[in-house]
C-alpha cells in the first residue's frame, strides 16, 4: 500500500517535468555565394566570361536564382559585353551551377574594364553578401612603343 502512495505522489512530477512543445528541427539553408572573374578579351571573336555560383551544401529541393548584368562599371554594355538577365535553376544535390555573359571580339587596345552581375530572388536558398559580382575584362594588346630618336632621312636625294 506504502508502495502505491508513493506513485500517486511521483506520477504527477513525470507529467508536470515531461515537455510538451513541439520541437523544432533545425533547417540548414543552402547559400548562393558567386566571385569575382577575369576574362582576356578575343581582337576578333566573340569569348564568353563564365560567373560560378556556389552552392554552401547541397539542398533536397530545387534551387533558383535570378541573374543580371549591371551598370557600374567602366565596361560599356552592347559595345564591352552582352548585357544579359536569366534565371539559373539548380537541380537538387548539386552544389554548383555557371552562367555566361558574351565579350564581343575588339581589336584595339583598352585598358582593364569592369561590369557587375547581381544575384537576387533566391527559392530555397539565400544569397551570401550582396550578391554581387565583377566581371574584369583584360586585353592581349599591347600599347605600340615608338622610338623617341625619331626617324631619319638621307641627307640628299639625287
Amino acid at each position: 500500500m506504502k508502495m502505491f502512495y508513493w506513485l500517486l505522489l511521483i506520477a504527477p512530477l513525470f507529467f508536470f517535468f515531461k515537455n510538451t512543445d513541439p520541437v523544432d528541427p533545425v533547417v540548414l539553408t543552402s547559400e548562393l555565394s558567386v566571385f569575382d572573374v577575369k576574362q582576356e578579351r578575343d581582337s576578333v571573336a566573340t569569348v564568353e566570361i563564365r560567373f560560378y555560383i556556389n552552392v554552401s551544401r547541397a539542398s533536397d529541393k530545387e534551387i533558383k536564382v535570378d541573374y543580371s548584368t549591371v551598370t557600374g562599371g567602366t565596361a560599356v554594355a552592347g559595345s564591352d559585353y552582352i548585357a544579359t538577365n536569366g534565371v539559373i535553376t539548380i537541380p537538387a544535390g548539386q552544389t554548383l551551377a555557371f552562367f555566361n555573359v558574351s565579350l564581343p571580339g575588339k581589336n584595339i587596345y583598352e585598358s582593364d574594364l569592369s561590369f557587375f552581375i547581381q544575384l537576387s530572388n533566391a527559392v530555397n536558398a539565400t544569397i551570401v553578401g550582396t550578391g554581387k559580382a565583377i566581371g574584369t575584362i583584360t586585353s592581349s594588346k599591347s600599347l605600340q612603343t615608338i622610338d623617341p630618336s625619331g626617324y631619319s632621312t638621307p641627307l640628299s636625294y639625287p
